[in-house]
C-alpha cells in the first residue's frame, strides 16, 4: 500500500517543479512573450479610451528596462481633438524592488516628441480626468 521510496521520488520530482521548473517557466515566458496587445488593453480599460502601442520590449533583470514606441492614447469622447497623448519612443529604466512599495521608482526616463492636449470641457471637467481618478 505505502511505499515509503516511492513517495520520497514523487515528493522529490513535485518540489522540483515547484523549485526550479515552474519558476524558470514563468522567466521565460515573460522573455518571450508579446505584452503589447496585453498592455493595450489594460491601459484602455483603465483609462476607458482607445490606447495603441506600435512596440513593447521588457528586459526583465534588475534594474527592469521597458521601451515602448509609437504610443497613442486617444482624447475623451467630447474632446476637440482626436488624440490626448503620443510619443514616438519611451525608454525607462525601473527599480523593480519599487513595485513592492506599490509604485515605480525610474532611474532614467527618456520619451522622444511627446504631445499632450490638455482640455476641459463646458463643465470644466478635463480630459486628463481618467475613470479611476477620485480627485477634482
Amino acid at each position: 500500500f505505502f511505499n515509503i521510496k516511492r513517495w520520497l521520488i514523487l515528493f522529490s520530482l513535485a518540489a522540483a517543479f515547484v523549485v526550479v521548473i515552474a519558476p524558470v517557466s514563468v522567466v521565460l515566458f515573460l522573455a518571450t512573450a508579446d505584452l503589447r496587445s496585453d498592455a493595450e488593453i489594460y491601459a484602455a480599460k483603465a483609462l476607458d479610451r482607445k490606447v495603441t502601442i506600435g512596440a513593447l520590449n521588457i528586459h526583465w533583470a534588475n534594474p527592469i528596462t521597458v521601451e515602448i514606441d509609437d504610443f497613442h492614447l486617444a482624447n475623451a469622447a467630447w474632446g476637440s481633438e482626436a488624440e490626448m497623448a503620443s510619443f514616438s519612443h519611451l525608454n525607462a529604466i525601473i527599480d523593480p524592488a519599487s513595485f513592492l512599495t506599490g509604485t515605480g521608482r525610474f532611474y532614467k526616463l527618456v520619451i522622444d516628441d511627446p504631445a499632450l492636449f490638455l482640455e476641459r470641457d463646458p463643465g470644466g471637467v478635463g480630459n486628463w480626468k481618467f475613470r479611476f481618478s477620485s480627485k477634482t
